[in-house]
């Protein structure tokens, strides 16, 4: 059993989600724990995502909330150059 992977479009319907909750980029008390419950995503993901994202808009670019998978694991090399020296 693992941890669920939020796809591009739950990210952002969560972002979303907690930018309308938010009052000049502040969010209050209890709007991240309501949104993990009613997206079924831990705490720490929307907290994770939010922070990434206002991050972003600090920055003066729009918000990117699409996931980093392809930022993981070993990197794929280019093997022209080593099929050619055979």
């Amino acid at each position: 059993m693992g941890v669920k992977q939020a796809t591009n479009d739950e990210r952002r319907a969560l972002w979303e989600t907690l930018l309308f909750r938010s009052k000049i980029g502040r969010l209050k008390r209890r709007d991240i724990k309501q949104a993990a419950a009613d997206f079924g995503f831990g705490r720490s993901v929307l907290s994770r995502l939010w922070e990434r994202e206002v991050r972003s808009m600090r920055d003066r670019v729009m918000a990117v909330v699409e996931a980093r998978w392809n930022l993981r694991g070993r990197k794929k090399k280019d093997r022209a150059a080593l099929c050619q020296k055979i």
